[in-house]
């Protein structure tokens, strides 16, 4: 072999794509980039990671520089593991990966998920590349992660021929079956050489963040480049606590708390527990507990569609956690990023930086939510001068429980005494059960901090509120209001609904919430002052 061979290692029975497909557009692209391509099917069976390492080492030792893996994510840890052990002449080894299994998780998080023929384009003749760490278990290299629990038995339980019929399903059936019934177990786990109890449903030790898909992450800023491996482990112990967990896996509102705990191990973890249990990596069973892992910094190159860089975030706006938490230092560039460059530098900020390659929709819970603190920092630093700033504020204040409708509804009793009466009982009555629902349990349920907590140079007028953010109790006041009153002053509609607009962003301009608070909050407010509004015309008759 020679620096322009390839070699590429085939997985024949990976479900995604019929073998001879792959073969001919591997083919179509080195005929046309002039190069030699030579095809390996992947060995199986006991023997098949010593062979692989025979055959890499073979192809590596002749010249052969880029080594192309097709398959799952099993064909591609075994790949990688035995180019890392090639010798001295490895770290001039790239990998290029096809992902063709079901899961695809590596592939994943590096951003390699579009058609067959863009990913054979890309593997085989990108100069790109990214130099990511791995895990060592059981005598080999594991680059997604290692788990014991319910997806150990998950992988353990679902057979090739459920994987070709179902793929991805295939496993949601086999996990959902093992998830229910399992218990939490009590784990020593020592982390580079301290010693920490736990009881726990699931532990997994993560290289990389992704949950068979993006934008579901294990743990909060989960990198295969950091040198780190994060131990993430969760203690579900109830049907509430798993829908709490899936919402914060969903959500990527990940946080310590009662059922789940992160650490970060620089060298080696050992997993051990009084009865063995089983662990998985990449996909395929490594063994039982006690099971040691280590960090193997750099181990591998992998190629990618383009270049990867960490953004420069210096100086810091922020103090506070998740993506709305961060942000590109936009005050006295030269030229100011558009919106959309500080959405990308936020996502990376709280993402590993191979998320970014997966652009927006790979990963939209992350992407709204720096959106939404992208442009509250654009809003928050507008000016409008002393005089709009006073006014603002002062209708800000009038409409924090709806007292600025009380004015609306004075006058309207100041026309037609028993009418403007009329109105104020059925308004007034779901207008308060709005702002209590929407001030109360919602505020509490979302628990969202105020960016002013989290970005350390937002501007403030006015007094700081000292509960949460979601939703925006002003919006909410705001629209109820505009709602209900429009319903017996139709004429004046667009004058409440301007109104209430002016108060919602306000809100952020004053830098009391983000623009997604007002919006929810706005939604909020209206659809409970309909429902209340309901139900208390039904009540009221049978009450009087």
């Amino acid at each position: 072999m020679n620096l322009s061979d390839r070699l590429i290692v085939l997985n024949p029975g990976a479900p995604r794509y019929p073998a001879d497909e792959i073969r001919d557009a591997c083919e179509s692209v080195c005929r046309e980039r002039e190069l030699n391509c030579h095809f390996l099917e992947a060995p199986s069976g006991p023997g098949a990671r010593e062979s692989m390492r025979r055959a890499i080492a073979d192809a590596i030792a002749g010249g052969c520089e880029r080594v192309v893996a097709v398959g799952g994510d099993g064909t591609i840890g075994m790949v990688a593991d035995a180019i890392a052990r090639a010798g001295p002449r490895a770290a001039d080894v790239t990998l290029g990966i096809i992902p063709a299994g079901t899961a695809n998780i590596l592939a994943g998080e590096l951003g390699l998920q579009g058609g067959l023929a863009d990913a054979a384009e890309t593997a085989l003749t990108s100069d790109r590349f990214l130099a990511i760490d791995a895990v060592e278990a059981s005598g080999r290299l594991v680059f997604t992660q290692v788990g014991v629990g319910p997806d150990a038995l998950m992988i353990r339980d679902t057979s090739r021929d459920k994987q070709a019929k179902l793929g991805r399903v295939a496993y949601m059936i086999a996990f959902a079956r093992r998830a229910l019934g399992h218990r939490p177990r009590r784990f020593t786990l020592t982390l580079d050489g301290s010693p920490v109890r736990a009881l726990a449903w699931q532990v997994v030790a993560a290289n990389v963040g992704t949950v068979g898909a993006p934008p579901f992450t294990w743990g909060p800023r989960i990198d295969p480049t950091d040198g780190v491996l994060d131990l993430c482990v969760y203690d579900v112990r109830s049907f509430a606590g798993t829908l709490a967990l899936t919402w914060r896996i969903l959500t990527g509102r990940h946080r310590r708390g009662a059922f789940t705990r992160f650490f970060r191990v620089r060298e080696e973890v050992v997993i051990d527990s009084p009865r063995p249990q089983l662990a998985q990596g990449d996909g395929e069973i490594l063994g039982r507990t006690p099971i040691t892992l280590r960090v193997v910094h750099e181990a591998i190159r992998i190629v990618v569609a383009r270049t990867v860089e960490k953004p420069d975030l210096a100086p810091v706006l922020t103090r506070g956690a998740g993506v709305a938490g961060s942000s590109l230092a936009m005050a006295g560039a030269a030229a100011e990023p558009s919106v959309a460059e500080d959405v990308e530098t936020m996502i990376a900020a709280h993402h590993a930086p191979t998320w970014v390659l997966q652009g927006v929709l790979r990963h939209p819970v992350a992407a709204l939510e720096a959106l939404d603190a992208a442009l509250f920092l654009r809003v928050n630093r507008m000016s409008l001068g002393r005089a709009p700033d006073r006014v603002l504020t002062f209708a800000s204040r009038w409409m924090h429980y709806g007292e600025g409708w009380m004015i609306v509804l004075l006058a309207m009793m100041a026309v037609d005494l028993r009418a403007g009466l009329r109105v104020a009982v059925e308004v007034l009555p779901a207008l308060w059960m709005t702002l209590l629902t929407v001030n109360l349990p919602l505020k509490r349920f979302f628990r969202r901090r105020r960016p002013f907590l989290a970005f350390v140079k937002a501007r403030v007028l006015g007094p700081r509120p000292n509960d949460f953010s979601l939703p925006s109790g002003h919006a909410a006041a705001g629209f109820a209001g505009a709602f209900l009153l429009s319903l017996h002053a139709p004429a004046f509609a667009p004058l409440f609904y301007a109104i209430a607009a002016i108060v919602g962003l306000s809100r952020v301009y004053l830098g009391v919430h983000y623009p997604s608070d007002v919006v929810i909050g706005a939604a909020a407010g209206t659809i409970l002052a309909a429902t209340y509004r309901w139900i208390l015309l039904a009540v009221m008759p049978i009450a009087g």
